[in-house]
């Protein structure tokens, strides 16, 4: 059989390209080696796995956002969702970004779709690269003005004369920046997510072909990101938890990190055993539009909350007849509505949004697993093995059809 690419250069090893992805890999390794070396002390086998996925949604995301990364030729990207559950992921949200040149002038565009929430922000540097910083942001209304939910969005140095519509402000002394989306969904079964693309209005839409070396080029800002996201993660989550003080009990991190759009956080560090529940109340706040409650592993991955009830939100949740919100953190379903499933883990954090309103007070305590029921309402909302399953499979199956790649 002939060979079809011809006869082979015996110097394809050495060759540039050859040296670039060589150059690639071993820079992943020393970043990974860096991260284990800072992040794994103190931690067991099981959590310095923990340490492994996280790195792994990183290396995901990184190499969707850079391999193809082109300022005047944005695309969207996932950073976020059901496939990539580091960074505190909130069950609920699909978070995409696109990188942008503050220079530039560009086009968002897009259909609604029916989520409660839609949010758009612009940020300043490299995410996990360099320090970044909030510049703007934007809640897309409810009902968007075109038809079929279609609207615009334009990002540019100075709103365009005459235009009134949404508009975002780019700072043109900032070459590296970002336009971070992200969309809130409660019933993932039937919501409809939006659908968004970003075009350049500074330059042709037609793309010049990539440099024999564009895409090893770009593919050497990858190690770094992925060093870089996962310990600038991990220094945030320590802050968090330091502002959580003692296990077991929750407090406001709302500053710890840039606030998203009036949205408040409570976070904390839950510890118990096999035969033990962890129970949490506090009242509604006025003004609540959402609040969505899930757990994340010791290195700040959410829980498999596709498949498990490690999240829920103020449509799959129920508050008590007295006003109150209940939660209920064990291993074993105790068969109340508001149970969030910690899987085995020996330590699982735990992270509240409250949206519209600031953060409430929240009491916490542990109990013995066998007593949960004595610890809760009379009248606390129930819910049968066969219903929790039922559920579980059409908030699977809605976890899935939601964007992940």
């Amino acid at each position: 059989m002939s060979d079809t690419f011809g006869v082979r250069s015996a110097d394809t090893s050495s060759s540039e390209v050859a040296e670039g992805w060589r150059r690639f890999t071993d820079a992943l390794a020393t970043a990974g080696a860096a991260v284990y070396a800072r992040e794994n002390i103190g931690r067991d086998v099981a959590q310095q796995a923990e340490i492994t996925e996280s790195m792994v949604y990183a290396l995901i995301a990184g190499l969707m956002a850079f391999a193809n990364a082109d300022r005047d030729h944005p695309e969207f990207t996932p950073i976020l969702n059901s496939g990539i559950r580091r960074f505190a992921t909130n069950a609920d949200t699909v978070y995409l970004h696109a990188l942008i040149n503050g220079a530039g002038r560009y086009r968002i565009v897009g259909r609604r779709g029916t989520v409660g929430i839609l949010h758009f922000q612009v940020f300043a540097g490299n995410m996990g690269v360099s320090e970044i910083s909030a510049q703007c942001e934007l809640v897309a209304p409810p009902t968007a003005p075109g038809e079929n939910g279609e609207f615009e969005i334009l990002l540019s140095d100075e709103r365009p004369k005459g235009y009134d519509g949404l508009w975002l402000q780019l700072d043109p002394t900032f070459a590296e920046q970002f336009i971070a989306v992200r969309y809130v969904a409660k019933d993932w079964a039937t919501e409809i997510d939006p659908q968004i693309a970003i075009e350049p209005l500074h330059h042709s839409i037609r793309k010049v072909r990539d440099n024999p070396t564009g895409l090893l080029d770009r593919l050497q800002l990858v190690p770094a990101y992925v060093q870089g996201v996962t310990e600038e993660l991990m220094t945030i989550m320590r802050s968090q938890l330091e502002k959580s003080g003692a296990p077991n009990d929750v407090y406001d991190v709302t500053q710890t990190f840039p606030n998203i759009a009036g949205q408040a956080y409570t976070h904390g560090l839950i510890e118990i055993g096999p035969n033990e529940a962890w129970i949490a109340e506090c009242e509604v706040p006025q003004g609540l539009s959402y609040w969505g409650i899930q757990l994340m592993d010791f290195a700040y991955n959410t829980l498999e909350f596709p498949f498990r009830q490690c999240a829920i939100n103020s449509d799959l949740g129920t508050v008590d007849r007295d006003g109150k919100l209940r939660i209920v953190v064990c291993n074993q379903d105790p068969g109340v509505v508001n149970w969030l499933d910690n899987n085995g883990y020996g330590k699982v954090q735990i992270r509240c949004r409250w949206f519209g309103s600031a953060h409430p007070t929240i009491r916490t305590k542990v109990v013995p697993l066998a007593e949960v029921r004595d610890h809760l309402p009379a009248d606390t909302e129930t819910i049968s093995p066969h219903e929790r399953e039922a559920r579980l499979r059409k908030r699977s199956i809605g976890a899935q059809m939601r964007r992940r790649w």
